[in-house]
C-alpha cells in the first residue's frame, strides 16, 4: 500500500535523527525497538517529542514488533496521518 507521499529515512531535524520523514506533512515516523522501555531513553523521547511538537512536527511512534506483526496496520495508520489536513 503506497501513501503518495515521500519519506526520508534518517533525516536530520534540528538536532536530532529520525527514523522516517516527511517533508510535504512534517510527518515524522518513528519505529521503537526494545531499548526505549529504558527510563533514560522514555525521557529523551518526551524532550525530543516537545521539541519536534514546538516546531509543528507531528509523530508516529510505533514498536518494532508492530511493524513486524502488523506492517499493514502501520501503513494504514500513517496513511491516515498523511490524509489529515
Amino acid at each position: 500500500m503506497k501513501t503518495g507521499y515521500k519519506f526520508r529515512r534518517q533525516e536530520t531535524i534540528g538536532p536530532y535523527i529520525v527514523d522516517y520523514y516527511c517533508h510535504a506533512k512534517k510527518l515524522i515516523v518513528e519505529v521503537d525497538g526494545i531499548h526505549h522501555s529504558d527510563k533514560d531513553v522514555e525521557m529523551n523521547d518526551r524532550l525530543r517529542d516537545e521539541y519536534f511538537i514546538e516546531n509543528k512536527f507531528r509523530i508516529l511512534r510505533f514498536s518494532d514488533d508492530e511493524v513486524k506483526n502488523n506492517l499493514e496496520g502501520v501503513v494504514i495508520e500513517i496513511k491516515k496521518e498523511c490524509e489529515r489536513e
